[in-house]
């Protein structure tokens, strides 16, 4: 389990919505050269805020450590990694398939257009579905800090 600290900002039920700094896996070193480095740069001071089921009485502001399963990781990974990139390459075939076959555009130019197309359409796909990773992806509440 992915554990992280956070502090308590509502509670709804069994439910608590929490907040995170963001902060870089690598966050040691701050290398000007490190790309890890210059994101976490970037984003420093930003929150993350989320829902997290939890059992037990919290209030806003108790610090928390919150857990994510590894294996909705993972999948979260593929959904947001790997399908638009399935898009961006059925998008461009089928865009250098129509060049071949009408010749309205030259090969390149459509096969760029149908490859953005197509990884727009995954992306749009996964913001506006109903999919959902299931109730066992969600972070839970571990155990309030002291």
């Amino acid at each position: 389990m992915i554990e992280e600290e956070a502090v308590v900002t509502r509670v709804d039920g069994n439910r608590v919505a929490v907040e995170k700094e963001r902060k870089s896996a690598c966050s040691g070193c701050q290398q000007s050269s490190c790309a890890s480095g210059v994101t976490s740069r970037l984003f420093a001071g930003k929150t993350v805020s989320l829902w997290a089921s939890a059992s037990g009485e919290f209030k806003p502001g108790d610090r928390v450590v919150i857990g994510l399963r590894e294996d909705a990781l993972v999948q979260g990974a593929f959904l947001i990694y790997l399908f638009p990139l399935a898009g961006l390459f059925a998008g461009a075939l089928l865009g250098q398939f129509v060049a071949a076959h009408t010749g309205l555009l030259d090969s390149d130019t459509l096969s760029a257009l149908g490859g953005l197309g197509g990884m727009a359409l995954f992306f749009a796909g996964i913001r506006f579905s109903s999919f959902k990773l299931g109730t066992d992806a969600s972070p839970v509440v571990l155990r309030k800090i002291s």
